[in-house]
């Protein structure tokens, strides 16, 4: 699912030049280790493995897809972008369509956090040869963060993007086979990425005091933007506060234990990411305020 209409341009072309692809999967695409063979697991149609092999930011690409309808656009997609020597388009669910080691980086992108957890889970021989496995979950970011650290998951990178007024989150993990049970401060190393060093941040890393950022809220925004700040980062927080203040204005006025124990959780919650937001707004040098 991570090659929508909505993210491909002139994806359809026969013209010989790179698809154009949108925000999300242009910072999707960024996280792919140049020269690896990727495997784009729920492909759709096909944009993300054809404008890598198109790039040549990668030698050929394994697309696949578990849904007919999809498949044979896929195929279609391929065929008519010249690529059908370089996109292999496979029929399977997850990564049963993978041998071992057979893809250096998998893309599950466009899922929600379980069904790429599902995903892992069934085949982790195969996620665990992958030399990035790149994640864009569509919801519960901090739940794929918390439960592959736990599982031994290294983070390399993990980047912002934004379409209209949506935000996703895109990561890029590596098996360690180191454990995590706290909130890490950033990730275990550098991403072997093309863009790595190419898109600066215009941020400047700034420490936290994990002390004063309650767990479920920085594993939800992500401690690794946080060191290693992001261009998107103070808009993306500010965007967290408005969710955080609409949810209070919900809550009402109950007098029970219960009702002011949430209304407490929320207005500290909304009182950090507003700290952090005007913390990070007055270290862009020309960024968004």
């Amino acid at each position: 699912m991570s090659s929508g209409a909505s993210d491909a341009g002139n994806g359809t072309d026969k013209a010989g030049m790179p698809f154009v692809l949108g925000p999300r999967l242009t910072a999707i695409a960024a996280l792919v280790p140049t020269g690896s063979v990727v495997a784009d697991i729920g492909t759709d149609h096909a944009a993300l493995p054809i404008a890598l092999v198109r790039a040549h930011r990668v030698p050929r690409a394994i697309a696949s897809e578990v849904v007919p309808a999809p498949l044979e656009y896929a195929r279609r997609v391929v065929v008519e972008a010249g690529c059908a020597s370089l996109v292999d388009v496979r029929f399977g669910s997850g990564l049963s369509v993978l041998q071992p080691g057979e893809a250096e980086c998998i893309v599950l992108a466009g899922m929600g956090a379980w069904t790429i957890l599902d995903i892992i889970h069934a085949h982790p021989e195969v996620a665990r040869t992958a030399v990035a496995l790149v994640l864009q979950p569509q919801t519960e970011p901090e739940l794929v963060r918390r439960t592959l650290a736990q599982e031994g998951f290294g983070l390399l990178d993990e980047r912002l993007s934004r379409e209209g007024e949506r935000f996703y989150v895109v990561m890029a993990y590596r098996w360690t086979g180191e454990t995590v049970t706290r909130v890490p401060a950033a990730g275990v190393g550098e991403a072997q990425t093309a863009s790595r060093g190419a898109v600066g941040h215009p941020i400047p890393p700034v420490a936290p005091n994990p002390a004063d950022i309650p767990a479920n809220l920085l594993w939800e925004i992500g401690p690794r933007l946080l060191t290693t700040g992001d261009p998107l980062l103070v808009p993306f927080l500010r965007h967290l506060a408005a969710i955080e203040e609409r949810k209070l204005s919900g809550q009402g006025r109950g007098t029970t234990t219960r009702a002011r124990a949430a209304r407490a959780r929320t207005t500290k919650r909304l009182a950090v990411l507003k700290r952090l937001a005007d913390e990070y707004s007055r270290k862009v040098t020309g960024g968004e305020r």
